[in-house]
């Protein structure tokens, strides 16, 4: 099963049941990867599962399969990880997103601050869907990252009010660390992460989330681009909550 490909269906999945796959997914299937008929492949409705379905036919717009049986995937975190990142210029916020879904964060909000060089156009919340959905199926998990609409930063900071931990990563923060504002951490909690930037927080962001709860932090002695911060920041808090074993 483990080299078998994977593909998304959205519709409900089981044992049995027949599959139609049009769109881009038919196209991966029929034209990039040129499956037959008798093909198994691995199918992902985002439940935590994977379906191993046999392809019974292919024609030039669908694909019909048909599901043979479901398996637990168990390629999840046990820490509910929220990173909260600002826009970035080019391709490095798909870059971005595609890393912290390789990691395994459970969600990305997408925000404009007032030093973003981007603002937010109309088709880059789905542009990191995409991205995020393609690692998804690359690294095997059956529950893609999930990214939301882009925000303003107010906004961002109050969709993780109820977290267990909030952090910012601060270029001007000299003595707190990203280990002593995880104390405590463990499975079960809930992590939530802001990252500025190209230009970095202004001052009266920072005030604003130390208002809302988040503790500010240093990444190291040296200053990070933003997306290397990300995946910096996103990768010694799993390894912190013991995220890095495979249990």
């Amino acid at each position: 099963m483990a080299d078998l490909k994977r593909y998304t269906a959205q519709v409900p999945l089981g044992e049995g049941c027949l599959v139609s796959i049009e769109g881009p997914e038919h196209n991966h299937i029929a034209n990039v990867m040129r499956h037959q008929k008798g093909d198994k492949v691995i199918l992902l409705n985002g439940d935590g599962y994977d379906y191993t379905a046999e392809i019974i036919a292919i024609t030039k717009k669908r694909a019909q399969l048909q599901v043979l049986s479901k398996e637990k995937n168990h390629r999840h975190t046990h820490i509910r990880l929220a990173m909260l990142c600002a826009l970035l210029k080019g391709d490095a916020g798909d870059w971005q997103a595609v890393k912290l879904s390789e990691l395994g964060a459970h969600l990305l909000i997408p925000f404009v601050s007032k030093n973003c060089v981007v603002r937010g156009e109309s088709n880059r919340a789905e542009r990191l869907r995409r991205a995020a959905l393609e690692s998804s199926k690359q690294c095997k998990r059956a529950v893609p990252m999930e990214v939301t609409e882009i925000m303003g930063f107010n906004v961002a900071l109050d969709s993780v009010e109820d977290y267990n931990i909030k952090i910012i990563a601060y270029e001007g923060e000299r003595k707190a660390t990203l280990k002593e504002a995880l104390s405590g951490v463990e499975r079960g909690i809930s992590v939530a992460v802001a990252i500025g930037p190209e230009g970095g927080f202004a001052e009266e962001e920072v005030s604003l989330a130390l208002q809302k709860g988040f503790k500010p932090v240093t990444l190291g002695k040296t200053v990070l681009k933003a997306d290397t911060a990300a995946i910096a920041a996103a990768s010694a808090i799993l390894f912190e909550a013991g995220e890095w074993a495979f249990e």
